[in-house]
């Protein structure tokens, strides 16, 4: 974990451009400002196609279990995850998205990441 979620002068570019990046598809979301918050977070603070479960989102975002499964499944609800099967059960990483994707209104009815 690189603990990059805040940014800072010490943060490499291409992290800084990631972090970035989510941050702009999220605002295309319908989503709750906290998800959000928390799912850049997570994101900020793991390194480009680390794996993790829940254990690691309790340590990282300092909730509680049945929080933590609730951000986890508005994730994969999202379409924002992939599972890690390489890391073992229960494990997901962030996908990457295409320049398309990337593009596109998301708050249009049946889009998804």
């Amino acid at each position: 974990m690189n603990g990059y979620s805040n940014g800072g002068p010490d943060m490499p570019p291409e992290d800084k451009a990631r972090i970035l990046t989510m941050r702009i598809l999220l605002t295309k979301l319908d989503v709750p400002f906290i998800t959000k918050k928390n799912i850049i977070q997570l994101y900020g603070t793991l390194k480009e196609g680390e794996a993790f479960g829940r254990p690691e989102m309790m340590e990282i975002l300092g909730r509680a279990l049945t929080t933590v499964s609730s951000i986890l499944g508005s994730m994969k609800d999202l379409g924002l995850l992939v599972r890690a099967e390489d890391a073992g059960r229960g494990k997901y990483r962030f996908r990457e998205f295409t320049e398309e994707e990337k593009a596109w209104d998301w708050n249009q009815p049946g889009k998804r990441l």
